[in-house]
């Protein structure tokens, strides 16, 4: 198998803040559900799910196989490699980081990020340098080689955990563009389960959107907004 356009999505179950967290049914799915549903609507690229040989993620395996998607199972901790060897074996020439806890990223964003890489042969696209989208919405797309080769320059355990450090870390030896969202005080809003307490805001946003539609972050951010007021 080879592919050109991979959305890589990060889970695992043994998270330390929020153990379990991918398999949390919010509204009717699970988080890791929500953020697959939201990565197939107008995708021009395949997913994958990235998750650790650990037997404490065998549900979400075959969560993978059940939502159709491909699946690889490698390195509990060294992420970075995980994810090489995940583009080793699928042979993907660029990809897309996803976080499995963020149940809202854009297929529109990231279908940009990509098209932005391959147009203006870039070695990756990013919304974060600097941010000014939703925490919980980040669109890091990677050329593939560029990522792989950068595997022997990583020198601290945080590049080998938050596999997109390093590169933000070292923007300046980097061929890369920022996208960003023309939109005042999205970076505040939180879009993201890192613990138990941020259920009730995405369970909120869930409730009052039509989940079938794109997402309208401005949409987003007034119902959070109206909630904190």
């Amino acid at each position: 198998m080879s592919i050109k356009k991979a959305a890589i999505v990060l889970a695992r179950m043994n998270s330390k803040r929020f153990p379990g967290k991918a398999l949390h049914n919010i509204e009717g799915r699970c988080l890791l559900e929500w953020c697959v549903f939201n990565l197939k609507k107008q995708s021009n690229y395949d997913i994958v799910l990235a998750t650790s040989s650990e037997s404490s993620d065998e549900p979400l395996s075959k969560l993978a196989e059940e939502l159709q998607i491909n699946c690889f199972r490698g390195h509990l901790h060294d992420v970075y490699l995980r994810v090489i060897e995940c583009i080793d074996y699928f042979q993907i020439k660029s990809f897309a980081r996803i976080n499995g806890d963020s149940p809202f990223p854009s297929s529109e964003l990231i279908n940009q990020a990509f098209d932005l890489l391959e147009s203006e042969n870039l070695d990756f696209v990013t919304n974060l340098a600097p941010r000014s989208f939703p925490y919980g919405v980040a669109v890091e797309v990677f050329d593939a080689q560029m990522f792989k080769v950068n595997y022997q320059n990583l020198s601290s355990d945080a590049h080998h955990e938050h596999i997109t450090s390093y590169f933000y870390e070292n923007l300046n030896s980097f061929k890369y563009k920022n996208i960003s969202s023309g939109i005042e005080n999205l970076e505040d809003i939180r879009l993201v389960v890192d613990e138990v307490s941020d259920i009730n805001s995405i369970q909120k946003v869930i409730k009052s959107i039509d989940a079938n539609k794109p997402i309208s972050y401005e949409e987003i951010t007034k119902i959070l907004k109206e909630d904190n007021d």
